[in-house]
């Protein structure tokens, strides 16, 4: 018997040709509606569309006894697994109660944003649950993660995409928050302290004034970085030397331009929430 060669080139062709799919969606609603109970919420992930291992949802969240439970809330996610049962059983391993608050997941599925993957908080008031934020996660591990011993924890983007450096060079950091009378109100104090080493790093480097091609995205990162914790936290001489700093590394006009990148990014992060 005569072993046949199949060329590559005629393999490639054929995945070409016959594209790998995923399995359609059923015809039958009920079918792609799947219950998760976490007392005293009753939640529907509901499937809307799948591909070769994305998947989108809409989670429908209820609250109340089975029998009367009204819906408060509905949110709308991609998520990547390598099947339908892996990317529910992830979802439903995300979404629990933590010291009485609700943790629902959302991601963009599979994009490289900092806050691609978050998780939406709820707390019960005046009878019913409100939404009090939507929080970055710090791992993929469990239900509120963004929840610690002392209150709860962000991570600021503001300068996620900006005008000075690239995507993998923006600068970001650690935001403590507090649910003060069912609102996230920024912790000042708490953000400050936490991001001591963070800011130590930044000025290092800012003041290290290393100017080769190699170092110059690098070092604006820092110095946008350092503003905008300055900023984010109310530290006027911080802001004021840290500027200094820049006019001598930067020259005048690149330095007051990006601390105005700087300002601007902490006011539309603050949006989401309220200082004390």
């Amino acid at each position: 018997m005569k072993l046949r060669i199949i060329p590559y080139s005629f393999l490639a062709l054929l995945f070409l040709v016959v594209p790998l799919t995923s399995a359609p969606l059923s015809d039958d609603p009920a079918k792609r509606i799947f219950h998760y109970v976490c007392k005293p919420y009753y939640i529907d992930y509901v499937l809307q569309k799948q591909d070769i291992r994305h998947f989108e949802f809409e989670i429908r969240l209820t609250y109340g006894t089975h029998q009367d439970a009204a819906l408060f809330e509905s949110v709308e996610t991609g998520w990547v697994a390598d099947n339908l049962k892996a990317a529910l059983k992830e979802m439903k391993h995300l979404t629990g109660v933590k010291k009485g608050y609700l943790f629902v997941p959302e991601s963009c599925g599979g994009c490289n944003a900092w806050r691609g993957q978050v998780e939406n908080v709820y707390k019960i008031h005046g009878g019913m649950p409100r939404k009090i934020g939507r929080l970055a996660c710090r791992n993929d591990h469990e239900p509120g993660s963004s929840l610690g011993k002392d209150g709860f924890w962000d991570y600021f983007d503001g300068l996620e995409i900006n005008a000075y450096t690239c995507h993998a060079a923006s600068p970001g950091f650690a935001v403590a928050l507090n649910d003060s009378q069912d609102h996230l109100t920024l912790d000042v104090e708490r953000t400050w302290i936490m991001n001591q080493g963070v800011l130590k790093g930044y000025l290092d480097g800012i003041r290290r004034n290393d100017l080769r091609d190699d170092r110059k995205e690098e070092l604006k990162s820092e110095y946008l970085g350092a503003m905008a914790l300055a900023k984010l936290c109310g530290k006027e001489l911080v802001w004021k030397s840290t500027l200094d700093i820049g006019k001598k590394a930067f020259g005048n006009s690149l330095a007051v331009d990006m601390s105005n990148a700087a300002s601007k990014s902490v006011e539309s992060y603050l949006t989401r929430y309220s200082k004390p």
